[in-house]
C-alpha cells in the first residue's frame, strides 16, 4: 500500500514517501525500533488501523528484486502485534480494503456489515462532498441528473461490497462503474 497513518481513531491517510514519514513520526518509538539488530519502521494502516511496516524507508528507489524490477517505499500489513504500537486485529484485516491488495477490476467483495455500511451511508449523507471530490480532482463535472445516475448506480451494482472500496478512494470508485450513454452531460475542467 502506498499510505499509512500515525494516529488511531482519526481519518488520516499519509501518502507513503521518505519525507511523509519522517515528518510525521519524528523518527521516534514506536515507530522507529530495533529488533534483532535490525532498524524497523512503523506505523498504522488507515483503513483497519492494524500495524504496518513501511519498506525502503532510507533506501533510495532504485532497489532491484531478482526479476531486475525497481522496488518502491511501500508499507504493508505486520500480521503481529507490534510493541509499543498496537496490536494485530484479524477480523479488521478481513475487511481492510488494502489487505491483499487487488485492482479495482477485481470482483472480491467484503460481507455485509460495518464497513459496507458505513460507505453505503456516506454516498447517502454526503453526496456533495463526492460531487466536490470528483470535480477537484478528476476534473469532470457531472450533470445533476448524470451524477444521481452515478450514485444509483454504484448502490444497485453493490458498489459498498467490493473489498477495493473505502473511504480514501469512495469517489472515485462511486464513478469507476458508471456507464455513460450518448446524453450525458459532463464538462471537463
Amino acid at each position: 500500500m502506498f499510505v499509512f497513518k500515525v494516529k488511531k481513531g482519526i481519518n488520516q491517510v499519509i501518502k507513503v514517501s521518505e519525507r511523509n514519514f519522517v515528518d510525521a513520526t519524528r523518527r521516534e518509538e514506536p515507530f522507529y525500533q530495533t529488533i534483532n539488530g535490525k532498524k524497523r519502521h512503523y506505523a498504522y494502516c488507515p483503513a483497519c488501523e492494524n500495524p504496518v511496516m513501511l519498506i525502503h524507508v532510507h533506501v533510495d528507489n532504485q532497489v532491484v528484486d531478482e526479476d531486475q524490477r525497481t522496488l518502491p517505499m511501500h508499507a504493508k500489513h505486520v500480521k503481529s502485534d507490534v510493541p509499543g504500537l498496537g496490536k494485530y486485529n484479524q477480523a479488521a484485516y478481513d475487511t481492510c480494503p488494502y489487505a491483499n491488495p487487488s485492482s479495482s477490476t477485481s470482483k472480491k467483495r467484503r460481507e455485509q456489515g460495518a464497513v459496507s455500511d458505513e460507505l453505503l451511508w456516506l454516498v447517502k449523507t454526503f453526496p456533495d462532498a463526492i460531487d466536490i471530490i470528483i470535480r477537484r480532482d478528476v476534473g469532470i463535472a457531472a450533470s445533476e441528473k448524470l451524477f444521481l445516475a452515478m450514485l444509483t448506480n454504484f448502490k444497485e451494482e453493490e458498489g459498498h461490497l467490493y473489498r477495493y472500496v473505502s473511504k480514501p478512494n469512495l469517489p472515485y470508485s462511486s464513478m469507476y462503474r458508471t456507464k455513460l450513454s450518448g446524453s450525458a452531460k459532463i464538462q471537463t475542467s
